[in-house]
């Protein structure tokens, strides 16, 4: 009888640690959609109804919604970089995550490199709420929600693993 909850507790760790992991994937393959300049991937990140609002200094926000809507939007920044030789990386640091009945919330900060091969590498920071939700047994964004951050504000967010480090 005692191995029964051990059992137990072991496969909820087991358990946690692997939805821990999937909620990651959409991250992954944003980055990865980034890197290689590749919008479909990317909106494939996306569920099929999601909205991607972006509020940043000095421009009008913008919101779409829509999975073909929020391919077409990154076509269209993808193309622009390919034409000027640009090359592109995101690297996320996810600083809360809630359980809610729908899926998860995160918050984070993010940091957008632009590789010019003129000029160098420009460097741009934003913070972001997300809605996760799955898809088919897939975790993707629901809601994308993400501003202007200082690189302070990037460097000072402590992603979710290393709280109590």
């Amino acid at each position: 009888m005692q191995q029964v909850p051990f059992f137990c507790f072991c496969f909820f760790v087991v358990s946690v640690g692997l939805t821990a992991q999937r909620l990651e994937e959409p991250y992954l393959r944003f980055s990865s959609a980034y890197k290689t300049l590749d919008a479909e991937l990317l909106a494939n990140t996306y569920t099929q109804s999601a909205t991607l609002i972006n509020v940043y200094n000095g421009t009008e926000p913008t919101s779409f919604r829509g999975r073909a809507r929020i391919q077409e939007f990154f076509e269209q920044l993808f193309e622009s970089a390919k034409k000027e030789e640009k090359t592109l990386g995101i690297t996320f640091k996810i600083s809360s995550r809630q359980q809610v009945e729908e899926g998860y919330l995160d918050n984070g900060c993010y940091l957008l490199e632009i590789t010019d091969p003129e000029t160098g590498t420009a460097q741009r920071f934003g913070k972001f709420s997300i809605v996760l939700q799955q898809e088919s047994g897939v975790w993707k964004f629901a809601v994308d929600a993400n501003a202007s951050a200082t690189q302070k504000e990037f460097e000072s967010a402590t992603p979710i693993g290393n709280k109590n480090r």
